[in-house]
């Protein structure tokens, strides 16, 4: 495992948790009541990124080799 990270809110302990929403790191129940006092919202994830429930073989098929596979 790598260095923990900071807490996003009081930027002195070392972060234990993630707020489930934003994903921003904390150490304690008061600095996540302190972070939830701002309304936070979810990141955007990126348009090229592709969602792998959504694929299926056939799908992989076509992409790999530009036409589908029988």
């Amino acid at each position: 495992m790598g260095p923990r990270k900071k807490c996003g809110v009081c930027d002195e302990a070392e972060s234990k948790y993630k707020c489930p929403n934003c994903l921003i790191p904390y150490c304690s129940l008061v600095c996540f009541k302190k972070h939830k006092e701002v309304p936070c919202v979810k990141p955007e994830s990126s348009a090229a990124e592709v969602k792998l429930s959504k694929w299926s073989i056939s799908h992989y098929s076509v992409s790999m080799y530009g036409r589908r596979c029988k």
